[in-house]
């Protein structure tokens, strides 16, 4: 995708002269983007549930990874506030033997965060309320201020 006017957009075309061509309204590569987003970023977002979610899979040759997805949520009156950009970032370093991940999410306006880091394949070092789910990923959960 790329960004004009501050939104991300997808055209099924462009011109010579880059103006977007064809059908501008059902967001042709729509369906590529919810695959890097949902697959790799495991990005998730629920009005409904008052939550986001970010379970990357980082491919292990990767240093780094960072989303940033507007998002609108609805207020308790349910009308739906401006749209927010959350800062959604996996990084991984290695030291020998050693490889640390850190994941952080910023901005997010939602109540509830869930953050499932994908393990690697390694052995985890679970504290501070993770759990090891079998599917390669760690979640921890937070709630309220805390999210």
């Amino acid at each position: 995708y790329n960004m004009e006017n501050g939104l991300p957009v997808a055209p099924e075309a462009r011109r010579l002269d880059l103006k977007e061509f064809g059908n501008q309204f059902n967001n042709f590569n729509a369906g590529k983007i919810l695959l890097y987003l949902q697959g790799i970023g495991g990005l998730r977002v629920s009005n409904i549930d008052d939550s986001f979610t970010f379970a990357d899979s980082l491919p292990t040759n990767w240093t780094y990874m960072e989303f940033r997805v507007p998002v609108k949520r609805n207020n308790s009156e349910g009308i739906s506030e401006d749209v927010q950009w959350i800062k959604a970032r996996a990084e991984r370093e290695r030291e020998g033997n050693v490889v640390k991940k850190k994941i952080t999410v910023e901005n997010s306006p939602f109540t509830n965060l869930f953050l499932q880091p994908w393990a690697d394949g390694a052995e985890v070092m679970v504290g501070n309320g993770g759990i090891e789910r079998d599917n390669g990923h760690v979640e921890w959960e937070f709630h309220g201020e805390a999210a």
